[in-house]
């Protein structure tokens, strides 16, 4: 999990079932630019700048923010979820 005062390419979580329009209305709370979406509809790549972008990302309702990296399988919470952090055709299994 990334530290409050990060910034940059991050893989944003937000709570289970959170409707997607409190998810973009978090993300534009934040300036944040979204990079792409996962295969969790709660869970989102976003990219901030300012520093501090994660604790604000939490301020606005996210769970947390980690280092996005392609094709990684980990767990978060005790729920596992495995190459979600990639749309791209090429680095999925299925590629």
């Amino acid at each position: 999990r990334l530290e409050n005062a990060s910034s940059g390419a991050v893989l944003a979580l937000f709570p289970p079932r959170t409707p997607q329009d409190e998810i973009f209305a978090a993300i534009d709370q934040t300036d944040a630019r979204v990079l792409r979406a996962t295969r969790l509809s709660n869970a989102w790549i976003l990219e901030g700048s300012s520093p501090g972008f994660v604790g604000a990302l939490k301020a606005a309702g996210a769970l947390g923010a980690w280092k996005p990296v392609s094709g990684v399988s980990f767990a978060v919470g005790g729920c596992g979820f495995g190459a979600v952090l990639s749309n791209d055709p090429l680095l999925s299994p299925a590629g």
